[in-house]
C-alpha cells in the first residue's frame, strides 16, 4: 500500500485550519457575549441612577418646602421680564401668581437631568423590551403634565381648573397617587436591573468606635 504524505499533509493542514477557524469563531463570539453584558451592566447602571435622578427631581418640583424658594422667585422674575422684552411688550406679569411658575422653572433648570434620562431611554431600547420604553414614558409624562400645570395655573383666567391642577403639583400627601405610582416605577426598574449589576457591588465595611 503506499501512502500519500501529500495528500495525508493537506488534510492534516486543512483540519488545523479549520480548527483555527472554529476557536476564532468561538472566541470572537464569547468576547462579543462579553461585551455586550458588559454594556448592558453598565447601561443597568446608568438607568436606575437616572430614574433615581427623575424620581427626586419630580419630588422636588412638587415641594414647596426649600431654602431656595425666594431665590428662585427672583430668577422667575426676572426671566418673566426678559420674556417680556424680546418677545411681547404689553404681556402682563402676574407677581401675584409668581408661586405657580416654580415648577415650571425647576423643571427648566433640571434640563439637563431631563436630556441625559430621555437619551439613556434611546439606548435602553437596544437590550430590553418595550416594557421599559412604557415606564420611561410614564415618567416623562409625569415631568410634563407638572410643566404643563404650572404654566397654565400662571396664565389661565379659569379659576375652577386650578385646583385639579394644584393637586397634580402640589399633593404630597400619603394618599397622593402620583408620588405612590413614580415609587412603583422605580421598584419596578430595581427589580429588574439590580440582577445584572448586584455583584458589582463592593460591601461596605463599618470601623468600630
Amino acid at each position: 500500500m503506499i501512502i500519500d504524505w501529500n495528500t495525508i499533509a493537506n488534510i492534516t493542514t486543512a483540519a488545523a485550519t479549520l480548527g483555527l477557524v472554529a476557536a476564532a469563531w468561538f472566541g470572537l463570539r464569547t468576547w462579543r457575549k462579553e461585551l455586550i453584558g458588559k454594556k448592558k451592566i453598565d447601561l443597568a447602571g446608568q438607568i436606575m441612577e437616572s430614574v433615581c435622578d427623575i424620581r427626586d427631581l419630580l419630588f422636588f418640583v412638587r415641594s414647596t418646602n426649600t431654602g431656595r424658594t425666594v431665590v428662585e422667585y427672583v430668577e422667575i422674575l426676572e426671566e418673566l421680564k426678559k420674556a417680556k422684552d424680546r418677545f411681547n411688550e404689553g404681556a402682563e406679569i402676574y407677581q401675584d401668581k409668581l408661586h405657580y411658575l416654580l415648577p415650571f422653572h425647576r423643571l427648566n433648570q433640571s434640563i439637563d437631568e431631563i436630556n441625559n434620562f430621555l437619551k439613556i431611554q434611546n439606548k435602553a431600547q437596544l437590550y430590553w423590551d418595550d416594557n421599559i420604553e412604557k415606564l420611561f414614558k410614564e415618567l416623562h409624562f409625569y415631568l410634563l403634565r407638572v410643566r404643563e400645570a404650572s404654566n397654565m395655573l400662571y396664565n389661565s383666567p379659569e379659576p375652577e381648573k386650578h385646583q385639579e391642577m394644584i393637586r397634580l403639583i402640589w399633593d404630597n400627601t400619603q394618599k397622593d397617587e402620583i408620588s405612590k405610582r413614580i415609587e412603583d416605577i422605580v421598584k419596578e426598574f430595581r427589580f429588574n436591573l439590580e440582577p445584572l449589576y448586584k455583584d458589582q457591588r463592593i460591601k461596605w465595611k463599618k470601623i468600630r468606635a
